[in-house]
């Protein structure tokens, strides 16, 4: 899918991010490009995560003269072969990128297989019930206990998506109470 990753790409340049790197699948390059010239595209060459498009992203990074920071995973991926995805995790977590984990790529064998310090993992309630295997009860009348145990347990930041965002890394919880209407629609999800 391009609209998410896309997306995606326009929330990091709002949010300040000097630039932004998009490895997307070679169909989807003409309309991404067509639609922000300041994206960068690293055209990848299938439209699933590969081992050879894992090779051709590390060696990409590894061969450009900026650092970069941060990656997003997950919008837009559809559903992939978790080793593959693990393994792009692993080797930009080994080049200390920290990570921002998300939609499709939000599943249990990933999540068991992270770096906790360098990731955030952005669930919505029912990816959050499925990943961890809470009943939805205990988190609906919970939200904010359940989400800070879970953190502490996993040592990890976890942005759990609502009708009222909470933040927790375990130590500090924050809820954002921005959200409106306009946020249920497909996308924002990837924007937040």
């Amino acid at each position: 899918y391009h609209g998410a990753p896309l997306l995606t790409g326009l929330a990091a340049y709002r949010s300040g991010v000097d630039l932004v790197y998009m490895a997307i699948p070679k169909p989807l390059v003409i309309p991404v490009r067509s639609y922000s010239p300041s994206m960068i595209v690293l055209p990848l060459p299938d439209v699933k995560i590969t081992e050879g498009g894992i090779k051709k992203i590390i060696k990409y990074i590894s061969g450009m003269n900026v650092s970069i920071n941060s990656a997003v995973l997950g919008p837009g991926i559809g559903k992939s072969k978790n080793k593959y995805l693990s393994l792009l995790i692993h080797k930009l977590q080994d080049n200390g990128i920290k990570i921002v984990v998300d939609a499709d790529a939000l599943t249990g064998e990933i999540i068991e297989n992270l770096d906790n310090d360098n990731t955030v993992i952005t669930p919505h309630i029912e990816e959050f019930r499925r990943i961890f295997g809470y009943n939805m009860e205990d988190i609906s009348h919970n939200r904010i206990e359940v989400l800070e145990e879970t953190c502490k347990n996993r040592k990890m930041t976890i942005l759990l998506k609502g009708q009222t965002d909470i933040i927790s890394n375990g130590r500090e919880t924050y809820v954002n109470l921005t959200g409106n209407s306009g946020m249920t629609v497909g996308g924002t999800g990837d924007i937040l």
